[in-house]
């Protein structure tokens, strides 16, 4: 057959044809990925992020704005290094069709040259040997087939020197030369290649057939082979921003490494390896507003893959308020809850601290909200866990207080394997004490079938009872109603509310100030001191850590037992409650 022309149909099938290879190699591509890190993702990434693209695409008949479509769906999806470098280049490919109703073979080589520089520029420092290196290669060679015409007889040729390009590379770059590996972003680029080739090879009825159906992306992650340099791996759109990629890649220097930024004209896609995921996030607010905030926590994958403590993964939220030495300690693995501050999208203590919240919520930065995460997040951490693990304890917050526990339930359903999601009934301390005993109980090596039942005895053996320091927020928040809300705030009443057995938030005393709402925590903690058994307690503040510790040091001489862990509360109790608010949690032997 002969290809003299190139439309929007025609190039979404080729993509869609280029992922399809790309999808059945993916296991391949990340066994070899060891540059820029060897975090063994650069395959599941580069799928990701084309499925992201066929996902969002929205055909048309002009190649212009199929392909312009495209690059909209692939930034905004992009994932890891090589999947946004390759997005970036979809981007300047369709600046250069901007318009273009089709184009002749003969002609579609000048565009691919010409985007190559718009994929170069989403990399600080372009090194020799990698994908960006085999796009150039190739683009020139199809470039300098022109005279050809016929796509069906240029693209063989230009495909046989992209190969020759790719085995090069093991010999441009020093980690692919010890490895003996060529760069697995450019083979993932090649593979692509590799199914347009197959497609061309089908003939005549393989591009009159009706469209590829889109596909979702798949919600699925790897894991890195080493624990060197940068904890975290971020990714963030950032919105109407009028800086430059590089301008953008310049300040995030600053806190982050590994940096690629694509887009461009007020959308920019960042991804960075950093420690600090707060400061780097701090610095995209500023610049913009952040949507689709992603961090992984790469030194938790790679103990999930190869320094595993126990047979049991255990998975909760952010809303049990561990702190990170005892979420390290026991491997714990934790899916954020969604936070929305002054329109910017963040991930609850992974790319904002609770002291910058509460800090924003009392200048009122806007109206800060928390959601419950979706079903693919907790999907995406089960089904990356059932590669390491027999079995999956799922513990979140309460459901009576938050859709959370059933989206950990759906995304269970969906993931397969043996994945237990049990209700906690409770949150932030009280959550935070259930996490830490099953935690325990695994370490121990207790089934999890008998984790799942001792649960049964210890959620309602775990109390606890929390005093805001002032009414405001509540009354804003709408939790105080009518002439008894009124009556209440003039007169400095606080309620001291508590989690009854069912989940539900209830009132469990009123008293005058905080100070008195206090005393009445302490009396009530003294009742159940004297009447069982203590195994633990703990101590959560809203930004309050002077009367966080006086409060502790009373506690402590009442039990007799220093707290589990005393640290900040999430959002998620401190948005209603308000900052200062006191939470005291109690498990009972």
């Amino acid at each position: 057959m002969q290809i003299g022309y190139i439309d929007g149909p025609r190039f979404y099938r080729a993509f869609a044809a280029g992922a399809a290879a790309l999808a059945a190699a993916r296991d391949e591509i990340d066994r070899i990925n060891v540059f820029p890190v060897a975090d063994a993702d650069t395959g599941t990434n580069m799928v990701a992020t084309v499925r992201a693209a066929l996902a969002g695409t929205v055909v048309s008949s002009e190649l212009g704005s199929t392909v312009a479509s495209i690059a909209a769906a692939a930034v905004s999806g992009a994932r890891g290094n090589s999947g946004l470098i390759f997005a970036q280049y979809l981007y300047g490919l369709a600046r250069e069709l901007t318009g273009k109703t089709r184009i002749a073979g003969s002609a579609f080589g000048e565009p691919l040259v010409r985007a190559v520089r718009w994929a170069r520029q989403a990399v600080g420092h372009p090194v020799e040997g990698t994908i960006l290196t085999v796009i150039r290669d190739w683009a020139h060679e199809v470039k300098s087939g022109r005279r050809a015409g016929d796509i069906a007889q240029l693209f063989p040729s230009a495909l046989a020197s992209a190969r020759r390009s790719l085995e090069r590379t093991q010999r441009q770059l020093e980690a692919l030369t010890r490895a003996g590996v060529v760069d697995a972003g450019a083979k993932g680029f090649i593979t692509l290649l590799e199914g347009i080739e197959q497609l061309i090879e089908r003939g005549d009825d393989a591009w009159k057939n009706p469209l590829w159906a889109a596909r979702a992306p798949v919600i699925e992650e790897t894991v890195p082979s080493g624990v060197d340099g940068p904890r975290f791996c971020a990714e963030a759109i950032v919105t109407g921003s009028q800086i430059e990629a590089a301008e953008l890649r310049t300040m995030a220097a600053a806190v982050a490494s590994s940096i690629v930024v694509a887009g461009g004209e007020g959308v920019l896609h960042l991804h960075a390896h950093t420690d600090d995921p707060p400061a780097l996030f701090e610095l995209l607010e500023q610049l913009g507003q952040v949507e689709v905030p992603k961090v992984d926590d790469m030194r938790r994958q790679y103990e999930a893959a190869h320094a595993r403590q126990a047979s049991i993964a255990l998975v909760t939220d952010s809303t049990c308020d561990l702190p990170r030495e005892l979420l390290d300690e026991h491997q714990i693995h934790v899916v954020p809850i969604p936070v929305q501050v002054g329109g910017s999208s963040h991930l609850d203590r992974l790319t904002i601290t609770p002291g910058t919240f509460y800090r924003r919520q009392r200048e009122r930065d806007g109206t800060p909200t928390t959601s419950q995460p979706p079903a693919a997040e907790f999907e995406r951490t089960f089904r990356f866990l059932s590669r390491y693990y027999s079995g999956i304890l799922s513990l979140p917050l309460a459901s009576r207080l938050s859709g959370t526990c059933n989206a950990a339930r759906t995304a269970a359903r969906r993931a397969g394997g043996t994945v237990q999601v049990v209700d906690s009934r409770r949150v932030s301390a009280a959550l935070g004490l259930l996490v830490l005993r099953a935690a325990e109980a695994i370490r121990s090596g207790m089934a999890l079938g008998d984790i799942v039942s001792a649960l049964e005895d210890w959620i309602p053996k775990t109390r606890m009872l929390v005093a805001p320091e002032r009414l405001d927020t509540l009354w804003r928040s709408g939790r105080l109603h009518g002439a008894k809300g009124f009556i209440a705030k003039m007169l400095n009443v606080i309620p001291v509310v508590t989690i009854d057995d069912a989940g539900d938030l209830a009132r469990a005393g009123m008293a005058r100030f905080q100070s008195g709402a206090l005393e009445l925590i302490t009396g009530q903690i003294e009742k159940w001191a004297a009447n069982a058994d203590v195994w633990g307690w703990a101590l959560v503040h809203a930004h309050a850590p002077s009367a966080a510790a006086s409060l502790a040091v009373r506690v402590e001489r009442i039990i007799g037992l220093r707290p589990r862990f005393v640290g900040d509360a999430a959002p998620a109790l401190g948005l209603h409650a308000g900052p200062g608010t006191l939470g005291v949690a109690v498990m009972l032997g």
